[in-house]
């Protein structure tokens, strides 16, 4: 139910109370109307019954005047006295002053005792209003009731609402999520093949002295849907380090801190050249000249270094003893087909010692996110 429901709802029970007001307000000056007329009419009957007791009393009392003569002063005092109770008698009275319910009863007590010796129509008018007031007042008890009654639907309607907008909001919320959840599972993955990175040439123990040295990279898609747009970025380079054995604690720090600053400035310059060569796709692509490359689920494609990398027949014993290491780093940007922003690919291997077929994996920068 929306906000129009709610507005219409509301209107109807606006105009149910305004004709039960009117239809009130129409009942009451009838009523009204008609109470004044047999107030009257008992009035008159009343004043007429008063003057004839009046005028038999008379009569009674002129012909007992002699012999029930009492002195002045007597009649004047106990006339006196008895105003001045019926002073306080009225006083009282007036201070407490009944209820309109209590008066009403008394009227209509006094009016039975006034009607004993009416007709029957004028009974059957006293009974007729008695049974419009009752009635009137059963049928404002029901609308009442009703008024509560759909006061408490709108109540428990709009409670209803608002408990249906906090389930869609949870149902949203969750199909957000479980959305989320199949793009997670479904997305590319584009790690570096087993077996790689690999020396173009190599001799039996390890790259060929004084020759240009090429690391091959072999990287796979093993996600369930295609990366689109992929750009890749790899880079060789030599790294001559110390033996950890004879260094000092603060030797040792320094030249870790000397590793991860070489490291990290290699990283950031492969990062600012994917950079470039995705926003050179993103110009290509507004000329609508479909550039970049898609890799399918479970497909693989090769990268190679193009440093200008040579080892010296003095340097090639330092890769027995680990001195000296060649590190083949790289970065893989790419996306997915449901439009989710770039994921990205690194990876670092480092070779040293006399197998060239045995590469070490970086303690960092192996990750996919």
């Amino acid at each position: 139910m929306g906000p129009e429901k709610f507005s219409s709802l509301r209107s109807q029970i606006g105009s149910w109370l305004l004709y039960l007001r009117r239809t009130l307000s129409s009942f009451r000056v009838w009523a009204w109307t008609k109470l004044s007329s047999t107030f009257q009419a008992v009035r008159s009957r009343y004043l007429q019954y008063k003057a004839n007791a009046t005028q038999q009393e008379q009569s009674a009392n002129n012909g007992d005047e002699n012999a029930k003569a009492e002195p002045i002063t007597h009649s004047f005092q106990a006339e006196a006295e008895k105003k001045e109770a019926k002073h306080n008698q009225d006083s009282s009275n007036a201070r407490k002053k009944p209820t309109f319910s209590v008066r009403v009863i008394r009227f209509l007590l006094r009016r039975r005792k006034l009607v004993r010796g009416t007709n029957w129509a004028e009974r059957t008018t006293v009974i007729v209003t008695i049974g419009i007031l009752v009635a009137a007042g059963v049928q404002a008890y029901i609308y009442w009731q009703q008024w509560k009654s759909m006061q408490a639907q709108v109540e428990q309607t709009e409670r209803s609402v608002v408990l249906g907008i906090g389930q869609l909001s949870a149902a949203a919320a969750g199909l957000k999520n479980s959305q989320r959840f199949f793009q997670i599972e479904q997305r590319p993955y584009i790690v570096m093949d087993d077996g790689f990175p690999q020396f173009s040439q190599h001799g039996p123990n390890g790259p060929i002295p004084e020759q240009k040295v090429v690391v091959n990279v072999q990287l796979k898609n093993i996600g369930k849907t295609p990366a689109i747009l992929v750009v890749s970025e790899i880079k060789l380079f030599p790294f001559r380090g110390k033996l950890l054995a004879g260094l000092t604690k603060k030797e040792r720090r320094e030249a870790s801190e000397e590793y991860i600053s070489i490291l990290e400035s290699n990283f950031a310059g492969l990062r600012e050249k994917n950079d470039r060569a995705r926003k050179e796709i993103a110009q290509l692509d507004r000329r609508n000249t479909s550039p970049g490359n898609d890799v399918a689920p479970q497909r693989t494609y090769f990268v190679s270094s193009q440093e200008d990398v040579a080892v010296s027949k003095d340097d090639f014993p330092l890769f027995h003893t680990g001195v000296l290491a060649l590190y083949a780093i790289g970065t893989v940007t790419y996306s997915d087909p449901y439009g989710n922003p770039i994921y990205v690919t690194e990876y670092c291997a480092s070779w040293w010692g006399d197998n060239p077929l045995v590469w070490h994996f970086c303690d960092s920068h192996n990750r996919n996110r």
